[in-house]
């Protein structure tokens, strides 16, 4: 895995930064995006709806005492949040998942594509006590190219950052740290 620094400023040209009171986590919004109501199957979350007809859910949810917060435990995700979330790759013409490092945060994002362009993107995050998934459902026939909302959907900064996440980062060795705090 190379590590990529980019800065993303410009992502203000057509995004903006929101939180949900109360929670750790900053994340982007499209500018033309409004909240369209909370989502009821979590304590907190919320969908937002775009002119161009791109749908945003975001959901804020406690992590369990007995999955323990010291990593983020890829099984527990993907059987938890992808297999309910993500339909299986077949019948999609483009299907990747990916660590992404984040301001030191480690997150997961997976894409999948339609060869009729619509589309889906999923970033998953952690602090210490909840997780944040983060769902972006797009038809590519948009004003957006998938870099920005890919950008866009990463792009997630914790207001405090946990001490396993403080510190230099040993790029030489990422893999092993990815390795260490993504998987069981």
């Amino acid at each position: 895995m190379l590590p990529s620094i980019k800065s993303l400023t410009d992502s203000n040209v057509y995004s903006h930064t929101t939180k949900i009171d109360g929670e750790n986590f900053i994340y982007r919004i499209l500018n033309d995006a409004t909240v369209k109501g909370s989502v009821s199957d979590v304590k907190n979350g919320l969908s937002y709806k775009s002119h161009s007809g791109i749908t945003h859910t975001v959901y804020v949810e406690t992590i369990d005492k007995e999955n323990g917060a010291d990593s983020i435990e890829l099984d527990s995700f993907l059987n938890e949040v992808m297999i309910n979330t993500i339909k299986s790759p077949e019948g999609y013409v483009y299907f990747a998942k990916r660590i992404v490092w984040n301001d030191g945060v480690p997150g997961i994002l997976v894409e999948q594509e339609k060869a009729n362009h619509e589309g889906m993107m999923l970033f998953y995050t952690m602090d210490e006590r909840t997780s944040f998934t983060s769902i972006l459902h797009y038809d590519r026939n948009m004003s957006y190219t998938k870099e920005q909302l890919r950008n866009m959907l990463t792009d997630v900064r914790l207001v405090a950052i946990p001490e396993k996440f403080k510190g230099n980062v040993d790029l030489a060795n990422v893999d092993d740290i990815v390795k260490k705090d993504l998987e069981k």
